[in-house]
């Protein structure tokens, strides 16, 4: 039967004391896939509300800059990303 006993957080090992291993190098590349894709379809729906403005003549130079703060968000995102990655690690315990 399940159990979900409370512990008292005194009694846990200090996390600065684990010794964590990195993540294998190839999970950045599924990390760097999954935000591109987020920031990706923020583009899209900014493209898809263009599309169906009522004057998207007027409109063209907010969504041109929206599109463009999204791309540079996107790179901005993947740079901070790759140094993020050196970062993590896991620790396996009891």
């Amino acid at each position: 039967m399940f159990k979900n006993l409370q512990l008292a957080t005194a009694t846990l090992p200090d996390a600065d004391a684990l010794v964590y291993e990195p993540l294998d190098s190839r999970y950045i590349r599924i990390m760097r896939i999954g935000c591109a894709l987020l920031w990706i379809f923020g583009l899209a729906a900014v493209w898809v509300i263009y599309l169906i403005a009522d004057e998207p003549k007027a409109w063209l130079p907010v969504f041109l800059a929206l599109s463009a703060a999204l791309l540079l968000g996107l790179i901005g995102n993947q740079s901070i990303l790759h140094r993020a990655f050196q970062y993590r690690g896991i620790a396996v315990r009891e």
